[in-house]
């Protein structure tokens, strides 16, 4: 399995308000948002992490030190030069590091903490998997279900139901996504975030996409000022 963690974005929520270091070494309760993330997966570290960044980030040493520090031993970083189109297009932009594109996908980015017993291998079904939570509000992408959680229906920030995504991306193959991104892309122009993808395999009546339902008090979402200081009061008094 190869597990790509997105963290190429401009973090602009948080310049906007004179946060100017860099997402990914931002701290809340003692431990930056590269490690809430990387916590959340650690059921999957056996698989390998491929960490795609910005090359202005510096950031290989700082990545290579807390895998270290928290046991993930099989990882690559991708240094990018430029600013992606979205988190599709930054995946994408790893492909070169997929070194057996039939291997499974994993997609996550630095934005959400789940306790990592709401994550586990043995939870995935389908040739695309969609953990997903009891949402508040319409900033999310949801899943419609069947009563046996499969997936028939998926939109971006549009509430379809109150199953919200929390960010992580399963596919049963590194070339099944690269595929559906392409026609994706082909029928939606300029359209690169990853739900929206799924809809190629929930169109096919021979794929299935399931979602499992997590406990939304073991979701702790880390993507604007507003949300860490929900996780952690002290935020920004430092």
């Amino acid at each position: 399995m190869n597990v790509i963690i997105t963290m190429a974005g401009q973090g602009s929520r948080f310049s906007e308000i004179g946060i100017l270091e860099p997402k990914h070494l931002i701290q809340a309760r003692g431990k930056t948002l590269f490690e809430w993330a990387l916590l959340s997966l650690e059921n999957f570290f056996y698989g390998h992490f491929i960490f795609i960044t910005r090359e202005h980030h510096d950031a290989a040493a700082f990545i290579s030190e807390k895998c270290r520090v928290h046991g993930l031993k099989s990882f690559s970083i991708h240094e990018l030069d430029y600013l992606t189109n979205g988190q599709a297009d930054t995946v994408l932009a790893a492909e070169d590091r997929i070194s057996d594109p039939d291997e499974e996908i994993i997609i996550y980015n630095i934005d959400t903490y789940v306790e990592p017993e709401q994550l586990q291998p043995g939870f995935i079904t389908g040739d695309g998997w969609i953990p997903a939570f009891e949402a508040e509000g319409d900033r999310w992408s949801f899943v419609k279900t069947e009563d046996d959680l499969r997936v028939v229906d998926i939109a971006e920030k549009v509430k379809i139901s109150n199953r919200g995504t929390i960010g992580l991306y399963y596919f049963k193959t590194f070339n099944l996504f690269r595929k559906l991104y392409r026609e994706h892309l082909f029928d939606n122009g300029n359209e690169h975030y990853i739900a929206p993808i799924y809809r190629g395999l929930i169109d096919d009546p021979d794929a299935s996409v399931y979602t499992h339902m997590i406990d939304r008090e073991k979701v702790h979402v880390l993507g604007t000022p507003e949300d860490i200081r929900q996780f952690d009061p002290e935020f920004g008094q430092q």
